[in-house]
C-alpha cells in the first residue's frame, strides 16, 4: 500500500473518531424522542451535539478539501470565524487571534490557512480543562510568513504519539491521532517551509511552520 493511500486512510479513521461522539449523541437524543421523551435536556444534547458535529465538519472541509472560502484574499478571517466557532464547542478554550494588519492577511497563501486550522484542531484537542489557543501570523524579511499556534492550559500536552509525528522514522508508521499532523508537515515541505514542535515549559504546548507566501498563492 503507497504513503499517500495509508495517509489517507489515517486521516479518514481520525475524522471518524472526531465526529462519532458527536453523531452518536444525536441518534440517541432522536431516539429518546421518539420514545415520547420530550425533556428539555435531550432537545439541548441533540442541539449541542449537532452544532459540535456541523463545526468540525466545516473546518475538515477547509483544512482537508478544495474549499472555495480559502480562494479569496480573506483567508485569515475565514480561519479565524472557523477557529472561533470550534473553541465555542469546547468547555472555556478561549481563541487568541494575534494578528490583524492587511499586510499578514494579503501575504497568507492557501497552504498556511490550512496548516492554520489542522494546528488549531490540534492545540484545542489537547486542552481537556480548558485554557488558551494563540495563532498568531506574520510576514517575514524575504516575504516569509510565520505562523505559531500555542496550546497553553491545565495538562496541556501533546499524546506521545502525536509529538512522534513532527519527527518521523522510516520504520514507524503514524497513528489516525497523529496524521494531521503528518498532513501538515506534507503541506509545508511542499510549499518549501519547515514545522517545529516547542513543548513548553508547564503547561504549554506549541507548534509553529514558516515558510514562503508565493509557494502558498496558488
Amino acid at each position: 500500500m503507497s504513503d499517500d493511500l495509508k495517509l489517507v486512510e489515517l486521516v479518514a479513521a481520525r475524522l471518524c473518531h472526531d465526529l462519532v461522539g458527536p453523531v452518536g449523541a444525536i441518534v440517541n437524543g432522536v431516539e429518546l424522542l421518539g420514545d415520547g421523551a420530550a425533556d428539555p435536556e435531550v432537545t439541548a444534547l441533540i442541539a449541542d451535539s449537532a452544532r459540535r458535529a456541523s463545526r468540525r465538519l466545516q473546518v475538515y472541509r477547509v483544512a482537508y478539501g478544495s474549499a472555495n472560502s480559502l480562494a479569496s484574499s480573506r483567508r485569515l478571517d475565514e480561519c479565524r470565524r472557523l477557529i472561533q466557532a470550534l473553541c465555542e464547542t469546547q468547555p472555556n478554550v478561549k481563541l487568541e487571534w494575534l494578528n490583524a494588519d492587511d499586510a499578514t492577511e494579503q501575504a497568507t497563501g492557501r497552504t498556511c490557512a490550512k496548516i492554520t486550522l489542522i494546528f488549531a484542531m490540534v492545540a484545542a484537542d489537547v486542552l481537556p480543562r480548558g485554557g488558551a489557543l494563540r495563532v498568531r501570523h506574520a510576514v517575514q524579511p524575504g516575504e516569509r510568513i510565520s505562523l505559531s499556534v500555542v496550546a497553553e492550559g491545565a495538562h496541556a500536552r501533546l499524546p506521545d504519539d502525536v509529538q512522534a509525528a513532527f519527527e518521523p522514522t522510516l520504520d514507524e508508521s503514524p497513528s489516525p491521532k497523529a496524521a494531521p499532523v503528518v498532513v501538515a508537515l506534507r503541506l509545508a515541505r511542499a510549499a518549501g517551509g519547515n514545522v517545529s514542535l516547542s513543548p513548553g515549559a508547564g503547561d504549554r504546548v506549541e507548534r509553529s511552520e514558516e515558510h514562503t507566501s508565493e509557494l502558498q498563492s496558488h
